[in-house]
């Protein structure tokens, strides 16, 4: 829900200027993008692929979810389209 229905942004890219005011600017070469800030989450990622949109998803949850000492690895898969998806997992270790 925190990602659903916003235009999802990378934080860390090296090919846009971002400007965060009332509303987010974005340049990369010769164009310039608007939207309202309320519409718009900045990801802390380089890119908005599926691989570090796996990777950023996994990370909210690692954060949220307090996992039983059970479970000894999570593993988070992204979907775009047929033939198309990014899975990421990270080892929760010894707890």
């Amino acid at each position: 829900d925190d990602l659903d229905h916003h235009i999802l942004l990378p934080g860390n890219s090296r090919h846009m200027d971002m400007q965060l005011g009332e509303e987010v600017v974005i340049r990369t070469g010769d164009k310039r993008y608007v939207f309202p800030l309320e519409d718009v989450i900045v990801l802390d990622a380089e890119e908005s692929s599926a691989e570090e949109l796996a990777r950023v998803i996994l990370d909210m949850v690692l954060e949220k979810v307090p996992f039983p000492s059970n479970v000894k690895s999570v593993e988070i898969g992204v979907y775009e389209e047929l033939g198309q998806s990014a899975w990421v997992s990270r080892d929760l270790g010894c707890r």
